[in-house]
């Protein structure tokens, strides 16, 4: 009989953890390979309907980057792209502690570790049903559909607005 082999998937639950989710901010974290299929046009756009925007802070680089820095520069949004950042950099822990809020509203993944990452900083969670996503996230974050910029400034009104919300997703996601 062969022996079982664990191979972990280079996540560590505890690198970003943060058990208290009333020490964040509302801001908005996304981090993700710059890509149109991953959706981050969409958010900026969701952002921009409400009256009062996240801050909002894309960490990642890739072939849609100039595209999305220009749909950013034109909205009424405070965004900083901060470029790639290795995940042992502090500047990158800094902002999964930091932040409230988490985005991949992406039309297809297979089993993201940014969103195991921002579960264990205890942050509330915006993602897409369909996508693969929904099977890390389970019920502990607010599901849309991919490219439906209406829900997505739903969720995203809900949780900039709603302290107990984002802290009930906040820690159902530290929990899962």
């Amino acid at each position: 009989q062969a022996a079982t082999l664990v191979v972990p998937n280079g996540f560590d639950p505890e690198r970003f953890r943060v058990d208290d989710p009333s020490s964040k901010t509302v801001d908005l974290l996304c981090v993700s390979r710059l890509l149109e299929r991953k959706g981050l046009q969409h958010i900026l756009a969701a952002a921009a309907r409400l009256e009062r925007p996240p801050r909002i802070h894309v960490v990642g680089d890739g072939p849609y980057a100039a595209e999305l820095r220009a749909k950013a520069e034109a909205l009424p949004l405070d965004v900083t792209f901060h470029g790639w950042l290795d995940n042992d950099s502090v500047e990158l822990e800094r902002l999964f502690r930091r932040c409230g809020i988490f985005a991949l509203p992406s039309s297809s993944e297979n089993f993201p570790v940014s969103l195991l990452e921002a579960m264990s900083s205890s942050m509330a969670i915006i993602t897409t049903a369909d996508s693969g996503c929904q099977d890390v996230v389970g019920d502990a974050a607010l599901l849309t559909a991919y490219g439906d910029v209406d829900q997505l400034a739903d969720a995203l009104g809900r949780l900039v607005g709603d302290e107990k919300e984002r802290f009930r997703l906040a820690t159902a996601a530290r929990r899962r």
